[in-house]
């Protein structure tokens, strides 16, 4: 039996038409446009003297004298960092009124994720931060708890 050639390019064509839409996501285009914090250029280094300032609200706390507006700042302190994975640490504990105050995350590209906890006399607070890192500055958004179940939320700048 022989084909028509009408049908026979109508076939090609849909395979053609097929092949090329599957493919549309793997050729051209900039390969790095799903990265937007630049992570395959490495992690931006973020070591040396850190002091963190922030303003948000406090809300939620079993003490409601505590809920409202709140400001946080930090003395300096340093944070070391492993150029090759992005971790970030401090380069030593910080001793504060009754407890202490640690540091930790990562940074890849210009986004940096880091943690950090208190634990004192006035009770235990944790805060995450997630930021973007330009001009020597790691600026974002935090959230965080403590003390007496409140929930923390805010903006916050770090001076490198």
């Amino acid at each position: 039996m022989r084909n028509h050639p009408y049908v026979t390019s109508i076939s090609l064509f849909v395979c053609l038409f097929s092949a090329l839409v599957a493919c549309d996501g793997i050729s051209g285009g900039d390969p790095y446009e799903s990265d937007p914090c630049g992570a395959y250029a490495g992690p931006t280094d973020v070591s040396g003297s850190w002091s963190i300032d922030g303003r948000g609200t406090r809300s939620g706390c079993d003490d409601e004298s505590l809920d409202g507006e709140i400001t946080l700042r930090t003395g300096v302190f340093f944070v070391e960092m492993d150029t090759t994975t992005g971790q970030i640490s401090m380069s030593e504990t910080v001793t504060v009124p009754g407890g202490t105050f640690t540091v930790s995350g990562t940074v890849e590209g210009t986004c940096a994720d880091f943690s950090a906890r208190e634990t004192g006399s006035a009770g235990d607070f944790d805060f995450d931060f997630d930021g973007t890192v330009a001009n020597n500055r790691i600026s974002g958004d935090f959230t965080g708890s403590g003390p007496a179940g409140c929930y923390t939320s805010g903006t916050f700048e770090v001076d490198l």
